[in-house]
């Protein structure tokens, strides 16, 4: 094979436990020494762990690679000495090539010459495979590198290592050390000057960039400001056009202006928005309405108009939820509609119309909670829960009050004429103990109803003791003991 079909132009052979990181330093300075900067490489040196491929034949593969170097470099220890490895690289180089392209850089023991037998004295040297023995005509030429094993970090700035390592470069090349030596000082000064002048011409160029991209960005920011400020007096506007007509949209709207874009329209939207009582308009598009309730936790409103319908609304969406209730029958004049109450929980909403029902309604699942309340005779105007809720009092136009136990779905007692017309109106006092009503012959009635709204803690607070076993069985004797008022 011909110098110019190698691959390679030096094979390292080294101990892999003793010199792996020399090993690589060397050859990065044998691939550096003397090189431009726009230039790879200026040597080719193989070592085994960055140059072989991965293969299952490795005696096969480091064959192939010394057939294709031109000279071989043994890094020369007490390790390679004693190398299996080592020593076949060596053995094929010996047997295949001249000494003369044969290098060696002791890393570490000895090596001893004896003038008078023309070879090594191998009675002193440990650094060399034995059967080097005779192979040189005359004392060879090597670089020690022992020094290295104290040095944490070898680079070709280091001026010992680079001096060494253009030794060896030196034949490897066809060039005097001294040229390799002085001109690989001169290219990293001209590297050196090349790299300031590179990096200053980067920094006015940076410098250069930062000014464009700060005028363009003050050119986009302006753009953007313009835009906002356009789509804020847009936004200003509608809110305006809205007006009355839908409150809670225009109020969001004009808040959305101002946050986009602080605008003086957005400013006067916002006051406009401020000053209109409407928050939120839910639509019904059905029928008048009649009455409206708001549950006490104030997340939920229940309207019912003179079809007889109830609706519920979110407060925090205002959006209806679900279908309505056909609660009660329709007005046929149109006039007259179910009356709403929320329970103080507002687990309860209760209607009542002109059809002299009463309706009790889970709020959760929006249905009915057993059978209707019946008793009035006429139409029930008014109904109001007891604070503590276990009480409801209803107005009627047959001029009497009722009040009903929400848990038996019965009345608490009889019905009383409360006045001498309609009753159109019932609240209880905040305590409970009272019931006011208002009708139609002009007056106002309070009613001390306190007996009705808790009948048993009443009784048992009168009473203030058991009933005893004994006392049960002798008053009821034919019924089981139950112990009361505990």
């Amino acid at each position: 094979m011909s110098v110019t079909e190698r691959r390679f132009d030096a094979f390292l052979s080294y101990s892999f436990a003793a010199d792996r990181q020399l090993a690589h330093a060397l050859q990065r300075g044998l691939h550096r020494l003397a090189r431009a900067w726009y230039q790879a490489r200026v040597l080719r040196v193989c070592r085994d762990l960055s140059n072989l491929p991965a293969s299952s034949d490795l005696a096969g593969a480091i064959r192939d690679a010394l057939v294709d170097s031109r000279w071989f470099v043994l890094l020369a220890s007490e390790q390679s000495a004693a190398s299996s490895w080592v020593r076949q690289e060596v053995e094929y180089w010996q047997a295949e090539r001249e000494p003369e392209t044969f290098l060696i850089a002791l890393t570490s023991g000895t090596i001893v010459w004896d003038d008078e037998a023309n070879d090594f004295d191998w009675t002193r040297t440990t650094a060399l495979p034995r059967q080097l023995s005779g192979y040189f005509r005359a004392e060879p030429q090597w670089v020690n590198l022992g020094w290295t094993r104290e040095v944490n970090h070898l680079s070709l700035r280091n001026d010992r290592f680079r001096s060494d390592v253009a030794t060896l470069a030196a034949p490897v090349r066809g060039l005097p050390k001294d040229f390799l030596d002085g001109e690989d000082q001169r290219l990293h000064r001209s590297a050196v000057r090349t790299r300031r002048f590179g990096t200053s011409a980067l920094v006015v160029l940076l410098v250069a960039v930062t000014m464009l991209a700060g005028v363009t960005w003050q050119q986009l920011t302006e753009s953007n400001r313009q835009r906002d400020q356009a789509l804020s007096r847009e936004l200003a506007a509608r809110g305006a056009e809205l007006g009355d007509h839908d409150p809670a949209v225009a109020k969001l709207l004009s808040v959305a202006a101002w946050r986009i874009s602080p605008t003086p329209q957005a400013k006067a939207g916002m006051l406009r928005a401020a000053a209109r009582p409407g928050v939120a308009a839910l639509s019904v598009n059905s029928a008048p309405v009649v009455s409206v309730a708001y549950a006490l936790d104030g997340r939920a409103i229940a309207a019912a108009d003179t079809d007889g319908k109830v609706r519920f609304w979110d407060t925090k969406t205002y959006q209806q939820i679900g279908p309505p209730l056909a609660a009660h029958t329709p007005d046929p004049q149109g006039m007259i509609g179910p009356v709403l109450a929320f329970s103080p929980d507002g687990a309860t909403l209760v209607s009542s119309g002109d059809d002299g029902t009463i309706r009790l309604w889970d709020t959760a699942s929006r249905t009915q909670l057993g059978e209707p309340l019946r008793g009035h005779t006429g139409p029930v105007y008014s109904v109001a829960f007891s604070p503590n809720g276990t009480v409801l009092a209803s107005g009627s136009g047959d001029n009497s009050v009722r009040l009903w136990d929400i848990a038996t779905r019965t009345q608490v007692s009889e019905s009383f004429l409360a006045h001498r017309g309609p009753v159109r109106s019932v609240r209880f006092s905040p305590d409970g103990r009272w019931l006011a009503t208002g009708g139609e012959d002009m007056a106002v009635r309070l009613w001390d109803v306190g007996y009705a709204a808790d009948v048993e803690k009443s009784l048992c607070a009168m009473v203030n003791r058991t009933l005893t076993r004994a006392e049960w069985e002798r008053l009821i004797p034919d019924a089981p003991f139950h112990q009361l008022c505990r």
